[in-house]
């Protein structure tokens, strides 16, 4: 389950929309991706999204 976990950080990360990350990971449903991956990291996978984004909108303030 870890590596599935992994995949789905990594599409998040590039902005793959949760249904199809659920279908590509073999989770199934949104469901079963949301339940899985909060027990797994404690957030949600919106909320993993809106983390990589403000860390990436931070990182970009700081090189101007």
């Amino acid at each position: 389950m870890e590596n599935k976990l992994d995949l789905c950080k990594k599409l998040i990360e590039e902005g793959k929309s949760i249904t199809d990350i659920a279908d590509i990971c073999g989770l199934g449903s949104y469901n079963n991706l949301f339940r899985v991956f909060k027990k797994e990291f404690g957030i949600t996978p919106k909320e993993y999204y809106k983390k990589i984004k403000s860390m990436d909108n931070a990182f970009e303030e700081d090189k101007t």
